[in-house]
């Protein structure tokens, strides 16, 4: 979110957003400290609901996007950790395949 498009304190906003299950909310700034952005964290099942609350508030939306933040990882190492980091740089480079996510612990 555009934080000057932001009409309320970042306290009140979080208030706000509550109900749409967001799980963290937190202000971007640059090298000297200025407010670039308001980063909203939620569920997926949220994010209609969620971006017409910010839009129907007067807010900027500056991006979007889904990110896979898993619930449990797995501790991989050695030679196993080697051939899924291979694995995965091949997934990276096919053309078709636009994110990869995992869920190890390295």
């Amino acid at each position: 979110i555009d934080a000057a498009s932001l009409k309320m304190d970042l306290e009140e906003f979080e208030l706000e957003v509550i109900d749409f299950e967001v799980e963290e909310v937190f202000e971007d700034k640059d090298e000297e400290g200025d407010e670039q952005g308001i980063h909203v964290y939620a569920p997926f099942e949220q994010y209609g609901a969620l971006q017409k609350f910010i839009e129907d508030n007067g807010m900027s939306i500056l991006s979007s996007g889904f990110e896979y933040i898993p619930t449990t990882t797995k501790k991989v190492e050695g030679a196993e950790l080697e051939d899924v980091e291979k694995l995965l740089e091949r997934l990276e480079e096919l053309e078709e395949v636009q994110n990869v996510d995992n869920s190890m612990e390295s």
